[in-house]
């Protein structure tokens, strides 16, 4: 348990295809997703969390250091 409210699980494998509820994925804060499991994220999902990664930017400006863009699932 953390703080009595909820209880963390850590597993080994492939978060792409392991079920869960979020990922949280880092990315530049152009939110291009040109690397790493940002990568993997976008080529797994299809273009969807792009498209709406560009829409953030053209409406709000890149997010600040530390933000947080949240995204639907696309395709996963």
């Amino acid at each position: 348990m953390i703080d009595g409210r909820m209880t963390l699980i850590l597993k080994q494998g492939e978060i792409l295809t392991s079920p869960t509820d979020v990922i949280v994925c880092s990315t530049d804060s152009s939110l291009q997703n040109s690397f790493g499991l940002a990568r993997a994220l976008i080529n797994k999902a299809g273009p969807t969390i792009q498209q709406e990664c560009k829409k953030w930017i053209e409406n709000f400006g890149e997010p600040p250091i530390c933000g947080c863009v949240i995204t639907g699932p696309g395709n996963i």
